[in-house]
């Protein structure tokens, strides 16, 4: 919402709503997502779902914020956040987005790569544009294979979600390859490639997600100044 601060003799000032990249980090608390194993001296351990989308999620959320971004996290800590409840966090402000991750489960050991699902939104940022500069920055680097992108329509988490949205599947915690990126700090900040790819697609689409816009309205001369 506006806010608005009402002056004596003066109409009014107003801070207009900011555009939000919203992260969300998929499951959380008892909802644990996928469980995978990861062999290491020996010894073998468990890894969580939401772990890895939570850890995802608070990275790019840093890296964002440093560049003057402004983000909000559907969830900042291992809890259980409810659909409903995450789509109430999410306003349908203009020009916001959301990046929700998750991590890939299969049966079959040798399967890897990312796979991203897109919603776009009428007279919305282009999402699929978005899903298609990170997936070419991913193949550019060979760092891990790129699956599909793909239209998640059908999806209701971001058919609901009112803006436009990408779930990006960060690669399959049953591979050893992927799953050995994923605990990679290097892989998760400097070379964070989907923080890369949106950084470079917001550069070159105008996007615009970070200030506040301040809208001063006031019969007071120029002169005088609101301190006079």
């Amino acid at each position: 919402k506006n806010i608005a601060v009402n002056f004596e003799n003066h109409k009014e000032v107003k801070l207009d709503d900011k555009p939000v990249i919203y992260i969300d980090a998929g499951h959380g608390g008892n909802n644990f997502g996928s469980i995978f194993e990861k062999i290491e001296g020996g010894r073998t351990s468990r890894i969580y779902e939401k772990d890895l989308c939570l850890d995802l999620s608070l990275r790019l959320k840093k890296l964002l914020d440093v560049k003057g971004f402004y983000s909000k996290l559907t969830r900042e800590k291992d809890e259980n956040v409810p659909q409903n409840e995450r789509l109430g966090i999410i306003k349908q402000r203009n020009n916001s987005i959301l990046i929700s991750f998750h991590i890939g489960s299969s049966s079959n050991k040798n399967i890897r790569g990312i796979l991203i699902y897109y919603n776009k939104i009428e007279n919305g940022f282009d999402s699929k544009r978005l899903g298609e500069f990170i997936l070419e920055n991913i193949r550019k680097s060979a760092k891990i294979p790129v699956k599909d992108l793909l239209d998640g329509k059908e999806i209701s988490f971001i058919r609901n979600s009112g803006i436009p949205s990408l779930i990006i599947q960060v690669g399959y915690g049953t591979n050893l390859y992927d799953l050995m990126l994923l605990s990679d700090d290097k892989f998760k900040n400097e070379d964070n490639l989907i923080y890369v790819s949106m950084k470079k697609c917001f550069e070159k689409t105008g996007y615009k997600c970070s200030g506040v816009k301040i809208v001063i309205e006031s019969e007071i001369p120029v002169s005088r100044g609101l301190g006079s």
